[in-house]
């Protein structure tokens, strides 16, 4: 059983790469797209889109990786008045994450630090 598993987390990591790849492509259409409104938003419904393929992934991965996507989908509940400093700050985590081989507890932390900075509310679906 474990080996089936390693062998799925090494199969999955060039899907995994390629839906951050995508979640990449919509931020920097979100950010292109500034004063297009309706294209921004579609850039974010299809940010969210690529979160949810990402958590297809979750099983196979830690227990971090899982939280990172939860972190950023509850930053994107409200899309429409959302400012540029978050959208880069989201783009700023995603390319980090996107990176890392494994998801740290230091890593959410760094991350969290980084949304907060940009005014972020990451603990909003706590509220």
């Amino acid at each position: 059983m474990a080996g089936a598993v390693i062998r799925a987390k090494s199969e999955s990591k060039p899907s995994i790469r390629l839906v951050f790849r995508s979640c990449r492509s919509a931020l920097e259409r979100a950010l292109g797209a500034e004063a297009d409104l309706i294209e921004r938003a579609n850039a974010l419904s299809d940010l969210r889109d690529s979160l949810e393929d990402l958590w297809q992934y979750n099983e196979l991965r830690e227990e971090q990786f899982g939280r990172f996507i939860v972190l950023v989908q509850g930053l994107l509940l409200d899309v429409d008045d959302l400012p540029r400093e978050n959208i880069e700050a989201i783009s700023q985590v995603i390319e980090k994450a996107s990176n890392r081989e494994t998801l740290t507890e230091p890593d959410l932390k760094e991350f969290i630090r980084i949304l907060l900075k940009a005014g972020c509310h990451v603990f909003r679906e706590l509220l």
